[in-house]
């Protein structure tokens, strides 16, 4: 077991030894002044913010009505497709907004609404997903840490204020735990005074999982007080593969996850009669397919998932085979076979081309492959995006959502689509538009908000179905007695 007492920030692990504090960055003023006058900058946590969780940024000390302009930078890494490999490139990003101090001269940042800027309307995450690239100031601006947000607040002609702000996955203590056994791999988070709270399963997408992947994705659940089971349930061989992971999508066992139910139901932290499925693209396919087939999931998560099974991939098929994606008690799950998806990889086609004509051209294996979601007994979750370049997810979401008004309208159903978004809308909201393309596209845009979007739904759907509270243990014989 792995005690992460510290500070997670973004892919590592640091110690952080003052927690809980709050910091303040007064303004260098040349005459004595009252402190109302006195404009500051606070910061929360001695400057840690947990991803996703909102800026928690005030101006407090100014005159009522006063405006105020802030300025927030930072490096990413960017990767494009040059010679038929990605390559990585560390630029500066900027977000900026212009607010009105309040009658008591305060600004909140998570809380209200910029005049105007990169962002608008009230979004705790503004600052984070609208950054945009901007040339470095000099070289050395480039080699700060990715985690570090530099902040500026610009108050009429005084100097400015300035301070940082660093991400964290979890600010809160927890315990790790990589999980290799028969038939089930991948890490277990949950906070340290975890007792008996709710469970989230956690599944990754098409790019298979791997360990440090696995203890992030576990670790954004755990940070909001669930335990979370990151499962690996397919691992690719050029990746480094993952003992008894299958490293194809070839029927892979629904099984996995009862597995991981199961080790889940034998730890103290959890108690797994309150368990969450959550899955992204592939893993989201996976999800619905769970819901569909199993009645322990309380709650499931899909985003950008499918309302279909698609054929399996990853090893060279038999002479008029269709591989599949997922089996259930060794039954291969029927699937919809790709009209020649290596168009991909030759350039002729995007992904999306390739679902599409395939659906298309498959009538009655799409038929056959459907999920019948109105099977489901768990509450739903749905987060798709129209301009998706993978797959349909808009229009999926929305059949999957018809099928459960139609067919099962007492069950409560949550989705959104969200019409300017592309497949990248499942992290934590805290990408920069940068990261999704060209700054001045519609679609990074739309992908970077509705990626802040998605995870805050996500979070108020885990808290009103599955609140993070622990459940009092049974009480035993002699005490029922009594």
């Amino acid at each position: 077991m792995l005690s992460l007492s510290g500070t997670l920030l973004l892919g590592a692990v640091f110690a952080s030894a003052s927690l809980g504090a709050t910091s303040v960055i007064r303004s260098r003023l040349p005459l004595p002044v009252t402190a109302r006058d006195v404009p500051r900058l606070v910061l929360p946590d001695s400057g840690w913010v947990t991803a996703g969780d909102g800026a928690h940024v005030r101006i407090t000390g100014l005159p009522a009505g006063a405006s105020i302009t802030l300025r927030a930078r930072r490096t990413v890494l960017v990767s494009r497709w040059a010679d038929s490999v990605y390559v990585n490139d560390t630029v500066v990003v900027e977000s900026w907004a212009r607010y009105a101090a309040t009658r008591s001269g305060n600004v909140d940042i998570d809380r209200a609404a910029p005049l105007d800027g990169s962002w608008s309307g009230r979004d705790p995450l503004g600052l984070f997903w609208s950054m945009r690239r901007v040339a470095a100031s000099s070289p050395t601006e480039l080699s700060r840490e990715r985690n570090r947000i530099e902040l500026k607040v610009f108050v009429g002609d005084r100097p400015p204020l300035e301070g940082s702000l660093r991400l964290r996955l979890s600010g809160r203590p927890l315990v790790s735990r990589v999980v290799i056994a028969p038939g089930l791999v991948g890490a277990f988070v949950a906070p340290r005074d975890a007792q008996r709270v709710p469970v989230v399963i956690a599944l990754h997408g098409s790019e298979g999982g791997d360990t440090l992947s696995n203890v992030e994705l576990a670790t954004r659940f755990a940070a909001r007080g669930y335990a979370a089971f990151a499962v690996s349930y397919v691992a690719y061989p050029w990746n480094g593969g993952l003992p008894g992971v299958p490293t194809a999508f070839d029927s892979i066992a629904v099984e996995t996850l009862d597995r991981a139910r199961a080790w889940l139901a034998t730890r103290p932290e959890v108690d797994s009669s309150r368990t969450v499925v959550w899955g992204v693209s592939k893993g989201g396919e996976l999800a619905m397919v769970t819901a569909a087939r199993r009645r322990w999931p309380r709650a499931v998560i899909g985003c950008v998932p499918s309302d279909v099974m698609w054929a399996g991939y990853g090893r060279d098929p038999a002479p008029g085979e269709v591989l599949t994606s997922w089996s259930d008690n060794g039954a291969r799950l029927p699937a919809i076979p790709y009209d020649d998806y290596a168009d991909v990889f030759a350039g002729r086609a995007t992904p999306r081309q390739v679902h599409d004509r395939s659906r298309a051209n498959h009538p009655a294996d799409a038929e056959r492959a459907r999920i019948p979601i109105e099977a489901s007994r768990a509450s739903l979750l749905l987060l798709g995006a129209e301009q998706d370049e993978v797959w349909a997810s808009g229009s999926m979401v929305r059949s999957l959502t018809q099928t459960l008004r139609v067919a099962r309208p007492q069950l409560s159903a949550e989705s959104t689509v969200y019409p300017d978004a592309g497949h990248g809308i499942c992290g934590l909201g805290t990408s920069p538009v940068a990261t999704f393309g060209d700054t001045a596209s519609g679609v990074a845009i739309g992908t970077a908000k509705a990626g802040a979007d998605a995870w805050q739904r996500t979070v108020r759907f885990l808290t009103e179905a599955m609140p993070p509270t622990p459940k009092p243990a049974p009480a035993r014989a002699s005490e029922r007695r009594k």
